[in-house]
């Protein structure tokens, strides 16, 4: 295992978040969990501390990856980047709403994971109180 940061992946299809986890296994991170619900998600975040969560928008379970966010913003400032293969203006404005790091459009490659956790090793390393403020996530 890396010592790169620790990430929880949420992804309902079994063998996009196997490749997820090894892509993100090369880079030099820690796969915390791979769950397939919201409500998995969110037991998954009661025993670990990710430095990121990556959300599916569509996911099993009652809860989407927005309603998800929507929850862990009230109990964690983890950094979340979405992803979706439904990327429609209206359900991205709702994701971008809730200030995420990224937000990904499938199929995602090696490259996205890379810059991806370029991202958050950056605000990692600002100083406190240096933080940047809410800024939409460049586009995909």
């Amino acid at each position: 295992m890396g010592e790169g940061p620790g990430i929880i992946i949420s992804e309902d299809e079994v063998i996009i978040a196997l490749l997820m986890e090894r892509q993100l296994l090369r880079l030099g991170c820690r796969v915390l969990a791979k769950v397939r619900s919201g409500e998995a998600v969110l037991a998954a975040l009661e025993k670990e501390r990710p430095d990121l969560l990556i959300l599916d928008i569509r996911l099993g379970g009652a809860l989407s990856g927005i309603e998800v966010a929507r929850k862990v913003r009230e109990l964690s400032p983890v950094p979340i980047a979405f992803m979706t293969a439904y990327g429609s203006d209206e359900v991205r404005n709702e994701a971008l709403s809730l200030g995420p790091i990224a937000f990904l459009e499938k199929p995602i490659s090696e490259d996205d994971l890379a810059e991806l956790v370029a991202r958050v090793g950056d605000q990692a390393a600002r100083p406190p109180g240096r933080a940047e403020g809410r800024r939409s996530p460049e586009p995909r």
